[in-house]
């Protein structure tokens, strides 16, 4: 994976344990999905998340009962909710996916809470979400942006 990237408008430039990766030196294809950038070069494809540009993409994940937090660095505050999910999503950070059991009103929830805050913690419980799927374990997994706002 990468460990840093910096986006410019005509172009993204990554260093890649100090290889220096850009448009002129291989990159076939570059997408982005919630916060993470994919390429694929002539030797092979990488991710990584952009972070130390404008913006970071935290995660959170908890079970029923946890207390979970999100929280920017200095002078950032979350700006949107990327993922949400109260019920049984599956996928790690960048990856999440959501189920058939999964409380509708989770990204909603999350941006009341959340949404132009530098952080903020919360309880995750039936009461707060709703209960998508009674008698089934719950977890939450989300991502949100944090960014200058």
């Amino acid at each position: 994976d990468f460990s840093y990237a910096k986006i410019y408008e005509s172009g993204v430039v990554v260093w890649d344990s100090g290889t220096y990766i850009s448009g002129q030196s291989g990159i076939i294809t570059g997408t982005e999905n919630r916060g993470y950038w994919q390429f694929t070069t002539s030797s092979g494809s990488y991710s990584f998340v952009v972070n130390g540009a404008n913006s970071t993409f935290p995660c959170a994940t908890g079970n029923e009962g946890d207390v979970v937090q999100f929280t920017c660095p200095n002078e950032k505050v979350i700006t949107r909710v990327i993922f949400a999910s109260f019920g049984t999503p599956t996928g790690t950070c960048g990856n999440f996916l959501s189920s058939t059991c999964n409380s509708g009103s989770t990204v909603q929830v999350v941006e009341n809470l959340c949404l132009l805050e530098n952080s903020c913690s919360f309880t995750l419980s039936d009461t707060l979400f709703g209960d998508p799927c009674p008698g089934t374990s719950k977890t939450f997994s989300a991502q949100v942006t944090c960014a200058t706002p």
